[in-house]
């Protein structure tokens, strides 16, 4: 029995001095470190609660934007004038022109566009994960700017998805985003970076949500001319 309960056991990771057996993570500093970090995650979450409520944490309730059949056949991207949001967003047109959907490019300034998209202006706008934070909701931004200077920001693939879905719970209910991409596109080392699409709810469908995953996923820094990544804060 007590050899079963080992074999149980070894199949679902052992703990070790470099961290968990079989995750492919080694060096993660041990168990104390790991059961650290998992706490600042959690707190991560009861700050998401405590600042916008349950509800903006979870899943969103339909705001009142277009209806599915109010999909437009011309996707309109909101653009400011940097270069790393017009290589983006050709970026964005040619993976939603494998799905037969047209896109074109306007002028918005950085500071109108979450308004831009909620009032229709245009459909789709582009951004960081962490600066989008700072611009949906600053005190939830200052407050993960202090977790991620106390962990390091060691594990970067960790943070990009805490800053990612804290900026998710900001978005009002009528807007939804994509997933974050592996380039970074703003130059804030502060809090993660990766760009991101924010987009307005029943003008982008699943499809072409996925060609907008696509795009960040398969499109570096250097694709968008930023020469040099943000590192880490320090403790």
């Amino acid at each position: 029995m007590a050899a079963g309960t080992a074999a149980a056991a070894g199949s679902a990771g052992t703990v070790g001095p470099a961290g968990p057996v079989g995750t492919g993570r080694p060096g993660q500093g041990g168990p104390l470190r790991r059961i650290g970090r998992a706490l600042r995650v959690a707190t991560v979450a009861v700050v998401c609660v405590g600042t916008v409520g349950v509800a903006a944490c979870g899943a969103y309730t339909p705001g009142p934007g277009p209806r599915p059949t109010d999909r437009p056949e011309v996707v309109t991207i909101g653009v400011d004038g940097s270069t790393v949001q017009k290589r983006l967003a050709e970026t964005y047109t040619r993976e939603l022109a494998v799905n037969d959907r047209e896109a074109t490019t306007v002028a918005v300034p950085s500071s109108m566009r979450v308004d831009a998209v909620r009032d229709g202006k245009v459909d789709l706008v582009i951004g960081c994960v962490g600066e989008l934070l700072d611009v949906l909701n600053p005190d939830k931004g200052r407050q993960l700017r202090v977790m991620y200077r106390e962990d390091g920001g060691e594990d970067t693939d960790e943070w990009r998805d805490i800053t990612h879905s804290t900026m998710l719970s900001a978005l009002p209910s009528d807007l939804d985003a994509s997933d974050p991409g592996i380039a970074v596109g703003c130059d804030d080392p502060t809090l993660p970076q990766n760009i991101v699409a924010v987009y307005r709810r029943g003008v982008i469908d699943r499809d072409d949500r996925q060609a907008l995953n696509w795009a960040a996923g398969g499109t570096t820094s250097e694709d968008l001319g930023v020469t040099e990544t943000p590192t880490a804060p320090r403790r």
